[in-house]
């Protein structure tokens, strides 16, 4: 059996493959001898395929078979001439030409499918002694399933019930009314096997022309006696015989191409995370002809076809192409960020992986989308800053010697002094960098070492046992380097000071002056060659001589000069130039700088001037930050496809013939070309234009041998070219046709006149209601129309319109103002549905409201978002503290407010701490002058009078005078003070000490003292001395203080740099506060602990507007029961904080149009129509009106009809039995469509009927159909799934919420009792109990669950012991446990989903 098959399959395929390739059939041996056919006088005609079929003998498998179709060659031209209708001859005469599909091909089977029936009815009343019931086939078999089993049964019954109506109600004979026919031409020699192809009289080739024929179509009729048994027709001749002839479309079925291979209209994958983007493809075939009559009609022409399976990973067909990222820039204004805080910005571009193809953002949206702003901060440079210059030092010559035992002093001309200050803030890297913190100049006499000496001594009377007179006083003299370093006197090149002088105690008649003042000021900040500073100080005469005293000084004595500052104005210091750019490669280069000698910061000198200062380094390395800068590109993607036009008319956009590619800017600057074009081909074919060419309707045709009645009429139409005017075939003009033209009409032949007539049309709208009519109207037929008899045939019909009122009213509020511009604002439009009732408030086509469309719409303006908009800041003002910590302000002012989302307004004040040491002012005083005496003792020239001096507050750094308010009160020295002149014998004091320091406490019981000391004791005769020890109580704030840590926090958040937003810092102030009110310093605080540092880092929000991407779809289009429908925005970037908000939704609705809903209404239907026959094949009719469905009053066919609702038959063919000959039940109901739902859109539905009683052999037959089938449009597939019920049971549930059997969702598995989730949440069921809170139920962790659960032993009773539990009291425990267990076990119920 293996070789035979083998044969045959070799045979199939020789056969299949030699006419693919070679076009050619079979060769014949009788190839006409005198020439061979013209390939343009025939053609090969190509047949439908037949049914896949089984093969015994192929060798397939179980799922293969074969089909196959007639190809037959055809003569169409014969001597030049065209043939109307093509002659069949010899496949020789085509072997030139190539068919262009083989006539066997391996085709897939369907599967083996069984017979299914209904349930039987229930049986019928007793009639006859005997009772019935059917029932239906649901499915038929297909191949080799199982056969149907008998659709009826029957069983003896008595009596007959009284409602059994007489069997034979039509008398002795009966007329049967056959089925019609086929409908076949009218000559009937025309008809016979042409192989396929259509030959019917003047029709001419179906693929180029449309032609409908009217043929007839006849039906017998026979006569049966009341025994069924058939008998000759003229013993029903006593009855009006019905018609047996009618006009009809000779059938043709539509004939359409294969299908286009599949085109992927969007590429699907899967996502790492599970996500699915499904792939989406769609193919297309186009009508190649027409059907006409009851041929079979055109399939759907378009498929689409969605995957979700196997599809590839997301990662491996996407990805994203990231750029750098941008400079650092301020939100607000776009410039650079100097320093401080501010955004950067990239683009990302969505690609194809392995093209580089640019792709549509939202095709990426799957992946991980990039952050396309972040925010940045550049660190600002800190610039440097120095203290104050201290005073100059010692002049010292250049390298003072340090071996002391043989280095000789050496005298030096020319030295140099020096001072320093230090750089309290160091300078970052970019910052401006220190000044010189050190200067040099030069001097005279410069010295290594310099005599230092302590305090005289008191005065030693040279006689001990006086109390007044001469002495001696004595001091210690050493030589010491300037750092205080003592070394031997032989160093110190100078005079050594003295070390002793005379001294004397004054005696009670000798003169007594007071002790020198405080040096005055320098009269100069420094010196010059022709003037040197100088300052004094003085003494006055406090107690003058008597006769025989020694006498006072000369004035002279009385006043002592120095010079001060005698130091040079200018310095000299090195001054550092900024460093050069780094000169070399990308990895190292050189850095340069000069460095100038100066004087005085404002004149260049020469180097060796400042060679006292180490000099500053003038080179340095450095590296070149090279990436940045270079241009970095993406690949090129591939070449985007030419146009595939294979021809070109005068709408054809020839700039749309290029190709482009693409890359994108990763980063670097000075980039090249991103985008390149070039041209492409452009076809040098005109595309043809085509068009339908319609002929003349024909007269109306009757059925063969009839003369009047109703009757049809056709036209025909063909495809030609409009350029060649050669007719092509149809299938190039049906390609765009939205509608096919009509071809067939109704028509009607007068019985009493020569007229023919077309039907009437449908009647025309109204225009408005209660005004003006509508009309209906026919036309005559060719010589109709000019025939005399024809003249007074009415062909227009009229009839008022109704009359009703009608009335608009909105019946939705107005949608917010719809924009398609993603930042959601600017000129839009809003819509509300306006419903246009009757007079009964019900809801009627919107139109008879003065032509509405059930929805009103009005143009608005959505207002853009405005931000807020701020004055630039003031200057900071002035502080509140004259010294010390305190805080100043700055102000600005608020020039627009923000509206509509825009970035709202920041503050308005900023505040920050502000610092003036109050060690930087300081009291100054001049010399006391002489004490004045009032003019009572001037003559005596002793006595009480006052000396006064002049105290200024000034700034130590400017020396400019101040009020004294920024100098400390409590040490005010005394611009005037008590004086006394001791007269000659009277007793002499110094002048006060200071006050002595009031306890910390500063209570109002203790005391502070202040001394004098004696200076000369008085005569017998002279005054006693004054008091020498005063106190006063201390009183706080006056005499005495408190001292506490004070801090500044209420500062604001600057941003470095001064940049409107990044990181910044609040910088507080902690510092030490007298109880007056007045900053001190630290070290009056230092006995309490002193709060932390209040700087802290602070972020000022850099604005990030919102930005969307452009609005999906509309979700779904409107229905009649659809109130609106909605679309959402993508969020691409959330705003920040201070950025412009999303639009307040971002999800849209707009309301559907207010129409009424309508449906067909289908009426009873009628009982057969048999034209007067008894029994067999009429016509059963039903009212199908179209209604409003929410009043039920009937409208116009067409709103019915415009909403896609396909009209139900208003007629189908019906049987009446004819009594005991053939009894046949009625048809069952159509089945459910049966096809499948995931590959296929059409499948069928059944019906069917059973044979109830049939007459004895010889009597008629039961030849009718027993069922039917037809074309359906298959639902979407169902989907089955595991649900709970409220009881916790577990089911299977199908989509469309219908319980069905288990078997159906095996796909999955049945959750299991505890140790599943389903739809969230653990299942629970009858036979076990779970807790409350819903335990893990892995496997490994379940047990260790329970066991250590307090309630363990209730989930031992609840699981398991019943299966151990054997004997007789394990069960009645087991009972009563479980009884128990109703109460006890709480379910974990879930909602009810069933």
């Amino acid at each position: 059996m293996f070789f035979p098959r083998v044969g045959l399959l070799i045979t199939l395929l020789v056969l299949q493959i030699s006419l693919y390739r070679c076009g050619l059939p079979p060769p014949s041996n009788e190839i006409t001898q005198n020439f061979l056919w013209n390939t343009d006088a025939v053609e090969w005609r190509i047949g439908e395929w037949e049914p896949c079929t089984r093969s015994e003998d192929t060798g397939l498998n179980d799922n293969q078979g074969i089909r196959r179709r007639k190809i037959t060659c055809v003569m169409v031209i014969h001597d030049g001439i065209k043939l109307e209708e093509p002659v069949k001859t010899e496949d020789s005469s085509c072997q030139n030409l190539s068919p262009g599909t083989p006539p066997v091909e391996i085709c897939s089977l369907e599967q083996n499918q069984d017979c299914v029936v209904t349930e039987y009815s229930n049986w019928t009343i007793c009639c006859g002694g005997t009772q019935r019931r059917t029932r239906s086939v649901v499915i038929e078999q297909k191949n080799d399933g199982a056969k149907c089993p008998p659709l009826t049964e029957s069983r003896v019954c008595v009596p007959d019930e009284p409602s059994c109506s007489n069997y034979y109600p039509f008398g002795l004979y009966q007329l049967k009314v056959n089925q019609w026919q086929q409908c076949v031409p009218f000559s009937e020699h025309t008809m016979g096997d042409n192989d396929g192809i259509l030959n019917s009289g003047s029709h001419s080739d179906t693929f180029y022309k449309h032609w409908p024929q009217v043929g007839t179509q006849k039906r017998s009729m026979s006569c049966f006696d009341e025994s069924g048994i058939l008998v000759s027709l003229s013993f029903c001749e006593d009855k009006q015989l019905p018609t047996n002839t009618r006009a009809c479309i000779i059938a043709q079925d539509c004939v359409v191409s294969d299908w286009t291979d599949w085109e992927i209209t969007q590429g699907g994958c899967i996502s790492a995370g599970g996500k699915i983007r499904a792939e989406e493809a769609i193919r297309k075939r186009q009508i190649l002809r027409l059907h006409e009559g009851q041929g079979s009609p055109c399939p759907h022409l378009v498929e689409t076809r969605t995957t979700k399976e196997n599809l590839p990973l997301c990662a491996d067909k996407y990805k994203w192409l990231i750029s750098s990222w941008s400079k650092c820039s301020q939100p607000i204004s776009n410039s650079s960020v100097q320093c401080g805080g501010g955004l950067q910005y990239r683009n990302i571009t969505c690609i194809e992986f392995m093209t580089g193809k640019f792709m549509d953002p939202s095709v990426c949206r799957i992946l991980d989308t990039p952050p396309t702003i972040q925010r940045c901060e550049i660190p600002c440079p800190r610039d440097c800053q120095v203290g104050p210059w201290s005073k100059w030092g010692p002049c010292k010559p250049s390298k003072c010697p340090s071996d002391l035992d043989n280095e000789s002093q050496e005298e030096f001309e020319v030295g140099y002094r020096k001072r320093t200050r230090i750089a309290i803030v160091p300078p970052s890297e970019y910052g401006v960098q220190c000044p010189s913190l050190n200067e040099v100049q030069p001097c005279q006499n410069p010295q290594c070492y310099v005599w230092d000496y302590e305090q005289w001594g008191s005065c030693t009377l040279d006689e001990p046992t006086e109390k007044c007179g001469p002495g001696q006083r004595n001091r210690q003299v050493y030589c010491t380097t300037h750092e205080k370093e003592v070394v031997h006197n032989s160093l110190c090149s100078k005079l050594k000071p003295s070390e002793s002088e005379p001294c004397s105690v004054p005696c009670p008649e000798d003169c007594v002056v007071s002790g020198w003042s405080d040096w005055s000021e320098c009269s100069m900040g420094c010196s010059i060659e022709s003037d040197i500073g100088v300052r004094y100080r003085n003494r006055t005469v406090i107690g003058p001589p008597g006769k025989t005293g020694h006498p006072c000084p000369s004035k002279d004595d009385m006043v002592q000069f120095e010079n001060c500052n005698t130091h040079g104005c200018y310095g000299l210091s090195w001054l550092v130039l900024p460093w050069t750019d780094c000169n070399g490669t990308c990895d190292h280069g050189t850095q340069t700088r000069e460095v100038w000698c100066m004087k005085g910061n404002d004149k260049k000198v020469k180097d060796e001037n400042c060679k006292e200062l180490p000099k500053p380094v003038t080179s340095r390395d450095c590296s070149i930050d090279c990436k940045s800068k270079i241009c970095v590109l993406s690949d090129w993607s591939d070449w985007s496809e030419c146009p595939q036009d294979s021809c070109i008319n005068e709408q054809t956009d020839l700039t749309k013939f290029k190709r482009q590619r693409n890359r994108v800017i990763l980063g670097g600057e000075s980039c090249g070309p991103i985008f390149e074009e070039e041209s492409c081909q452009i076809p040098n074919k005109i595309c043809p234009k085509f068009s339908l060419v319609f002929g003349a309707w024909s007269h109306c045709e009757l059925a063969e041998g009839v003369t009047c009645g109703h009757g049809l009429r056709t036209r025909d139409f063909r495809c030609k070219d409009n350029d060649s005017l050669v007719h092509v075939e149809l299938k190039n003009c049906l390609q765009n046709l939205n509608v096919t033209p009509s071809s067939v009409e109704r028509c009607h032949v007068d019985c009493q006149t020569p007229c023919q007539m077309t039907e009437w049309s449908h009647w025309s709208s109204c225009p408005q209601p209660c005004s003006g009519l509508r009309t209906r109207t026919r036309e005559l037929i060719g010589d109709s129309i000019s025939h005399p008899a024809c003249k007074g045939i009415r062909l227009v019909e009229t009839t008022k319109c109704p009359c009703s009122e009608y009335f608009p009213q909105p019946t939705s509020d107005w949608s917010f103002c719809l924009t398609n511009e993603t930042d959601g604002c600017g000129a839009g439009t809003r819509y509300r549905s306006l419903g246009c009732y009757n007079v009964d408030n019900h809801l009627v086509d919107p139109a008879l409201c003065g032509g509405s469309t059930g929805i009103e719409e009005e143009p608005c303006l959505v207002p853009c978002s405005i931000d807020c908009q701020m004055s630039d800041w003031n200057e900071w003002g002035v502080c509140n503290k004259l010294c010390g910590p305190g805080t100043h302000h700055r102000y600005r002012t608020i020039e627009r407010n923000a509206a509509n989302g825009g970035r709202p307004c920041g503050e308005t004040v900023q505040t920050k701490v502000c610092n003036t040491p109050c060690n930087s002012f300081q009291w100054t005083t001049e010399p006391w002058s002489q004490c004045k005496l009032p003019d009572k003792d001037k003559q005596k020239g002793c006595g009480e009078g006052e000396m006064f001096r002049l105290v200024r507050c000034i700034h130590i750094n400017t020396g400019i005078e101040l009020s004294e308010e920024y100098c400390d009160w409590t040490t005010r020295p005394d611009g005037v003070n008590l004086c006394t002149i001791a007269c000659p014998g009277d007793c002499v004091l110094s002048s006060w000490s200071d006050w002595s320091i009031c306890p910390k406490d500063c209570l109002s019981s203790q005391e502070q003292q202040r001394t004098r000391l004696l200076l000369r004791s008085q005569s017998p005769t002279g005054a006693n001395c004054p008091i020498a020890i005063q106190t006063q109580p201390c009183h706080l704030n006056f005499t005495c203080f408190k001292y506490s840590w004070k801090t500044i926090t209420n500062v604001s958040c600057l941003p470095l740099g001064g940049s409107p937003c990044g990181e910044g810092m609040t910088v507080g102030a902690v510092y030490c506060e007298r109880s007056d009110g007045r900053t001190v310093s630290d070290r009056f605080c230092a006995d309490q602990p002193r709060p932390n540092p209040l700087d802290k880092w602070c972020y000022i929000d850099c604005p990030v507007d919102c930005a969307l991407e452009g609005w999906s779809p509309w979700n779904s289009s409107c229905s009649c029961n659809d109130t609106g429908v909605s679309r959402r925005a993508y969020t691409a970037m959330n705003p920040s904080a201070t950025g412009r908000q999303c639009p307040m939704t971002v999800e849209q609705w707009k309301p559907c149009p207010a129409v009424p809903c309508y449906s067909w209404s289908l009426g009873p239907w009628s009982a057969c129509q048999l034209h007067g026959a008894a029994c067999g094949h009429g016509v059963t009719n039903r009212n199908v009106t179209c209604v409003r469905t929410n009043d039920g009053e009937t409208v116009e066919s067409t709103f019915c009809g415009s909403l896609g609702q396909q009209k139900p038959l208003s007629w189908q063919n019906c049987y009446v039995s004819c009594g005991p000959g053939c009894t046949l039940s009625e048809w069952s109901q159509w089945s459910h469509c049966h096809g499948d739902c995931e590959k296929e859109t059409i499948g069928y539905e059944t019906r069917s009927r059973t044979v109830i009683s049939q007459s004895p052999a010889g009597t008629t037959a039961c030849t009718d159909p027993l069922w039917e089938t037809r074309d359906c449009r298959i639902p979407p597939c169902m989907t089955y799934d595991w649900a709970l019920t409220p009881n916790a049971d577990v089911i299977c549930r199908r989509s469309d919420g219908l319980v069905v059997l288990e078997s159906s969702c095996n796909q999955s598995e049945k959750p299991k009792s505890m140790c599943s989730t389903l739809q969230g949440s653990y299942i629970c069921t009858k036979d076990i109990c779970m807790p409350d809170d819903k335990l893990q139920c892995d496997q490994m962790t379940t047990w260790e669950q329970l066991k250590h659960d307090p309630r363990v032993v209730e989930y031992i009773f609840c699981f398991g012991f019943v299966v151990k539990m054997v004997i007789i009291i394990g069960v009645i425990l087991y009972f009563l446990r479980r009884s128990k267990k109703q109460n006890e076990c709480k379910y974990h119920k879930q909602p009810d989903l069933a």
